[in-house]
């Protein structure tokens, strides 16, 4: 297995110029440098419910299955998250002693380990590809056109345009050019 560096969720933030589009920020143990992952509306929602003072959650479908499965716990799983594809990071649930990996979606991954108490890892290498420094007084946050989705991709070369920011614009174009070309190659001959 490659090697691995624990990771840490600090919060979610929104994007100002998206409010309906946030992210997560993860932080390496030392607090130097930080990941942001994008995370949809409906999962803000589920991590606001569990951090709201009136909520009650212990019905709720994740809250359930870990009462269900006391041995899902940091003792035997962890969440791993190893690659990025296409603006989505892939992230695992492993069993530490059999090391069985099940694939989730990332933001899943991230509310299980806040209710499981489960440590996080991501792969060094993309850590500190996809990764920028960590300074939590800067509300500034550096995203790497590779975690963006295609949606946000051209929602964002509209706006560089439209702001005339045309460097920014032509790395959003060839980024998304980059991803329609890998497309066209995997597609099966007719």
């Amino acid at each position: 297995m490659k090697k691995k560096i624990k990771v840490e969720l600090q919060g979610i933030v929104s994007l100002l110029r998206n409010r309906h589009i946030s992210l997560f920020v993860l932080t390496n143990v030392a607090k130097t440098h930080q990941l942001a992952i994008i995370c949809d509306p409906s999962m803000v929602k589920e991590f606001d419910l569990r951090h709201s003072p009136i909520a009650y959650t212990d019905d709720l479908l994740p809250e359930v299955l870990f009462k269900l499965f006391p041995a899902f716990n940091s003792e035997s799983y962890e969440v791993l998250i190893n690659s990025i594809s296409y603006g989505n990071y892939k992230a695992f649930i492993i069993h530490k002693e059999t090391l069985d990996m099940t694939p989730i979606r990332v933001s899943e991954a991230l509310l299980l380990a806040q209710i499981a108490k489960l440590e996080i890892f991501i792969e060094e290498v993309l850590f500190m590809r996809q990764g920028t420094k960590y300074n939590a007084t800067d509300p500034r946050m550096s995203l790497p056109l590779n975690a963006l989705s295609m949606d946000m991709l051209q929602d964002a070369l509209e706006l560089a345009v439209a702001d005339e920011n045309y460097e920014l614009a032509s790395n959003l174009r060839d980024e998304i050019e980059r991803r329609k070309n890998n497309d066209e190659e995997r597609l099966p001959l007719a």
